[in-house]
């Protein structure tokens, strides 16, 4: 049972503590002090008076908007929770305990006393940080103990928050004096507004700090431009305040008056009425005033409204007196467009114009049309005389390749890429023509203002190439292209560089670098040489296989280097086996040299012989491959020196090599051979 109570206590205590920190929280977001307030001491008075003035003396402290305060029960329940005892608290040091325990920042504590018929409130304020007594105030009654409810604790509260008894609703500069000083850090949005601290301009505009202002209650004002905003703060002595504002505009007033009255009345486009009026609650700066009345001239203008001022205006409106336009042309009989409309043609008097903007525009089928906005003056006559210009086209003239000559009714006009205006409307001839390429002829109408393009793709003149030579049928490759064989005539190709390549089987390969011009005819001459047996040899003494390749012999030239390396790889590979083998025949005869006892002797020997038997059987085979690879080699250059390619003609004609030459090797009873075979 005690544990179930134990444990619901604390889960009140916690749920306290959660009110008491959210309370704490908002307060200090709102810039209000979290005070809490013990209960008063009055003797005189019943037990339920004296809650009922406590009660009171709370509702009113947080009337004054100054501070939060932590309601009774709440008071109660968390100092319960502790074990503190409320009932006979007086001392500083008791009520300091309390706040600590409550959390708030500072506690209010007094009495209720009365001498005669006199009642008096004496409240002092503690600061729970520090301790110490911030201020004192008292308040004095010839009254019953019921106006000391109504009236005293209102006033007394005042007093506490810094604030005069007779302007509960507005805060003021307190008459109390509060020791000390403080420092603001001003802010404001929109920032750079001019700051005033009661009525005292401030240097610099926000964001901006002031530091030793006296401690106590100020105003704030705050302005920029047509904005501004005011707020009145407390200032604790040592306190460092944040005051940010966020600044409304300034609101004025027009009273327009005009000649004659009931013109329509438009602010900024809102149509606000008749006049005369008096228009209230508008935004300071500037405005777009405009009357407007029929018969009278329309009257727009720009109005400044200043803050907390009604400005007053008188407007005379000027009859409406039609104006008259007089219009004559160069070409005559055009057709005229007033604000287009059409009017009729040229020469032409136009009467009862309302005053003001009018678009006059004077057309021709054949001519430039001629515009524009004239300003007529209330009662004008204005005459006017245009001359239009002849119609022209614009032509937009391209060609791939360009530079390329344009000639417009046979008159050069320049190469493309050309854009050409003031072109007359009609039919033209155009050529576009280049050197090395086919001329293009076009025949176009320009019947619009929209420019009209004409595009050209020339085609290159064509050159021919002709190749002769031997040996017939050999592969002529133009820029790594296969073209044709030997011989060949009149081939066209484009103008430009090429490589040519001529190549057949057995010869050596033939290759130029040619430039054909359009138009041009070129010749070559091919005569194509049989590969050399001698250069095969030279190539095949050095590395083998080498001069196979040579002689485009595929098989060979992969199959002789693949050979003599496996030769080599042999010679190596039992070279290291026959020095493994004489390295065992040295340590068995160290041993045997050494042995004592016959069973020892005897297996050294035995050791002995069968080491000097790997070490003959390795050296044969090394000589083996060593053979075998001078074979290879031999092979290799006598093939390359005795054999040659079968050319293009030799294989069409049944022609080829058929000799087949052969290296073979073997290795039986305890001896190896090498040879070469030729078959005819």
């Amino acid at each position: 049972m005690f544990n179930r109570q134990k444990k619901h206590s604390h889960s009140i205590l916690n749920f306290f503590v959660c009110l008491l920190f959210t309370a704490n929280v908002m307060a200090q977001s709102s810039g209000k002090v979290n005070i809490a307030v013990m209960n008063l001491e009055a003797p005189d008075v019943s037990s339920s008076a004296q809650l009922a003035l406590s009660d009171r003396l709370r509702v009113e402290l947080f009337n004054t908007g100054r501070f939060s305060v932590m309601e009774r029960n709440q008071m109660q329940d968390i100092l319960k929770e502790q074990g503190f005892q409320q009932t006979g608290c007086t001392t500083n040091e008791c009520v300091v305990e309390a706040g600590r325990l409550l959390g708030v920042d500072r506690m209010i504590a007094g009495s209720v006393g009365k001498v005669g018929t006199i009642y008096t409130v004496s409240l002092r304020m503690i600061d729970i940080e520090t301790g110490r007594i911030m201020l004192t105030k008292t308040e004095d009654c010839n009254c019953p103990i019921e106006e000391v409810l109504t009236t005293s604790l209102k006033n007394i509260a005042l007093k506490i928050a810094g604030m005069t008894s007779d302007a509960a609703e507005q805060p003021v500069v307190r008459r109390e004096t509060v020791v000390g000083e403080g420092d603001f850090y001003f802010t404001s949005m929109p920032s750079g507004a001019k700051v005033y601290v009661d009525d005292k301009l401030l240097p610099g505009t926000t964001p901006l700090m002031e530091e030793g202002v006296a401690a106590g209650t100020h105003q704030i004002r705050m302005e920029k431009g047509y904005y501004s905003g005011i707020q009145t703060v407390f200032l604790e002595p040592n306190e460092f305040k944040k005051v940010e504002l966020t600044l409304v505009k300034a609101k004025g007033g027009l009273k327009i008056l005009s000649t004659p009255f009931e013109a329509n009345i438009f602010l900024d486009n809102k149509p606000l009425g008749l006049s005369p009026q008096t228009l209230t609650g508008l935004d300071a700066g500037e405005h777009i005033l405009k009357l407007t009345k029929p018969g009278y001239l329309d009257l727009e203008e720009v109005v400044t409204i200043a803050g907390d001022e009604i400005k007053r205006i008188s407007i005379p409106l000027e009859k409406i007196k039609p104006a008259k336009l007089n219009i004559t042309s160069q070409p005559p009989h055009c057709d005229v467009y007033l604000n287009n409309q059409l009017q009729g043609k040229t020469p032409l008097a136009v009467h009862d114009l309302m005053p003001g903007m009018v678009s006059v525009k004077v057309a021709h089928p054949m001519f430039e049309d001629w515009q524009q906005t004239l300003n007529l003056k209330n009662g004008e006559i204005r005459t006017i005389e245009p001359t239009l210009n002849k119609r022209t086209g614009n032509l937009i003239i391209k060609s791939d390749p360009p530079s390329a000559d344009v000639l417009i009714d046979g008159a050069m006009q320049g190469q493309t890429p050309l854009t050409l205006s003031g072109i007359e409307y009609g039919t033209h001839d155009v050529v576009i023509s280049k050197t090395n390429y086919q001329s293009q002829q076009q025949k176009i109408e320009l019947v619009s203002a929209e420019p009209k393009t004409i595009s050209a793709h020339l085609i290159p003149a064509k050159a021919k190439l002709s190749l002769t030579g031997a040996p017939a049928g050999a592969e002529i490759w133009l820029n790594n292209s296969s073209t044709g064989r030997l011989p060949l005539t009149n081939y066209e190709i484009d103008d430009g560089d090429y490589n040519i390549k001529v190549k057949a089987a057995g010869y050596e390969s033939f290759t130029e670098a040619i430039h054909v011009s359009p138009n041009e005819f070129k010749t070559i001459s091919v005569q194509l040489n049989p590969k050399s047996r001698g250069k095969a040899l030279l190539r095949s003494f050095f590395i083998p296989g080498l001069g196979q390749g040579y002689q485009e012999k595929k098989g060979k030239a992969v199959l002789f280097p693949l050979m003599e390396i496996g030769a080599i790889v042999g010679v190596y590979l039992f070279n290291d086996k026959y020095n493994t083998a004489i390295s065992d025949y040295n340590s068995a005869r160290d041993a045997y040299s050494s042995a004592v006892d016959q069973s020892d002797i005897d297996g050294y020997y035995l050791q002995m012989e069968a080491s000097y038997n790997d070490i003959e059987s390795a050296e044969k085979m090394r000589t083996i491959f060593i053979g075998a690879a001078v074979g290879v080699w031999l092979w290799n250059v006598l093939d390359a020196a005795l054999f040659g390619p079968a050319t293009d003609q030799q294989q069409a004609m049944g022609k080829a090599d058929v000799h087949k030459l052969k290296l073979y090797s073997d290795y039986k009873n305890g001896s190896g051979r090498i040879g070469v075979c030729y078959g005819f």
